[in-house]
């Protein structure tokens, strides 16, 4: 590694202020698709062939159910990505609290540590 090249405090590596394991956790993100992640993706694809729908409604002349089948669709299409948003938020931010609670202890853990080992460092030298 270079100059300014080094081990993060968690184990990643990182060379000139870039951790080089980001590019991999962003990857796994992305390939990863939970149950609501489909669950979300399918009501939209219903909701736009619903929406599809109401227009071939309105020119066959039912123009009534044509409006009531897009508001009914629309309030759904909003009610499920709010609902998908928040869950994503308060589930990231968990994670999030989750990690840094992680992070912490590991950081005390090695303070622990290097406090013990200056404590028999300075018991050796003083017999």
């Amino acid at each position: 590694m270079g100059k300014y090249c080094g081990t993060s405090v968690v184990g990643h590596d990182w060379c000139g202020g870039w951790l080089f394991s980001f590019r991999g956790a962003v990857a796994l993100k992305r390939r990863k698709k939970t149950f609501s992640k489909k669950a979300v993706q399918g009501i939209l694809y219903i909701a736009l062939f619903d929406l599809q729908l109401s227009y071939l409604l309105a020119f066959l002349g039912r123009e009534q159910i044509a409006e009531t089948l897009s508001i009914t669709v629309v309030t759904e299409v909003i009610a499920v990505i709010l609902g998908y948003f928040l869950k994503a938020y308060f589930e990231t931010r968990e994670e999030e609290k989750v990690r840094l609670i992680e992070q912490r202890r590991e950081i005390e853990e090695k303070q622990v540590f290097v406090e013990g080992l200056r404590k028999g460092l300075e018991d050796d030298g003083a017999s």
